[in-house]
């Protein structure tokens, strides 16, 4: 559909902001050959782009689940086209591996509240007292379904969401993401686009630019639960 809609407007517009796109590189290179583009949430080779950048970012989420006595975390893979999908699992697996805690893939999963139950259903299989979800909104349906099982979210299993959009702090519990300045990640891709159409092609560096991501602490993440005792019970016979 993406493809569709690039190829139906490359003559009626003069340039395009992609956002998260999932074409593979080559034909964003296409695409860029014919029409100014910048990426948002996508890097290629010689096209500008602008990222809220995953790695620092996924440190401090690693780093924060440690810091609660989590040792073993799942990851929800988003779809497996998805450049940011790749790059926070990346990301996620070399800052679990540097601080010694560790980090198992689950997916992909399409990033939606919808497709929460099943991803829940496979995190809780793990054995893994902390989810990670590619996205808000599949972190959203994951405490949907978590809550439905009566497994309690942060006191059983913590879990993390990526965006910050609007509804993660109004879902219950509220939940702790990866977020960043979203405006500004708009305002400098239209700037950049704005840059190339008053400067011939070629004549500009290609800006690729990576912004700041923050950690948001909410209600979802909490301490590690205490490993469960057994008790067993030894019986003799007479």
């Amino acid at each position: 559909m993406e493809l569709e809609q690039v190829t139906r407007l490359t003559r009626s517009v003069d340039g395009f902001l992609l956002a998260a796109s999932r074409q593979p590189d080559d034909k964003l290179a296409e695409l860029a050959a014919a029409r100014p583009v910048v990426l948002i949430n996508r890097r290629v080779p010689n096209i500008g782009s602008v990222v809220l950048e995953p790695w620092e970012g996924s440190r401090q989420i690693v780093a924060h689940l440690a810091s609660l006595g989590h040792t073993r975390i799942v990851y929800l893979a988003g779809p497996p086209s998805s450049w940011m999908a790749t790059s926070r699992w990346a990301a996620l697996r070399d800052a679990a591996a540097e601080l010694g805690v560790s980090a198992v893939r689950s997916g992909p999963y399409t990033p939606t509240v919808s497709s929460g139950g099943a991803a829940a259903d496979a995190a809780i299989g793990t054995g893994a007292t902390a989810i990670v979800a590619h996205n808000d909104l599949l972190a959203i349906g994951v405490l949907r379904r978590l809550a439905d099982r009566s497994v309690r979210v942060p006191a059983d299993v913590s879990v993390v969401g990526f965006d910050d959009i609007f509804a993660a702090d109004l879902c219950t519990p509220s939940l702790t993401t990866l977020g960043g300045a979203h405006s500004d990640v708009g305002r400098a891709a239209v700037e950049i686009l704005l840059e190339s159409f008053d400067h011939p092609r070629n004549q500009l560096p290609t800006p690729q630019i990576v912004l700041p991501s923050q950690l948001v602490l909410r209600a979802s993440t909490g301490s590690a639960p205490e490993p469960r005792r057994r008790n067993i019970a030894t019986v003799h016979g007479g």
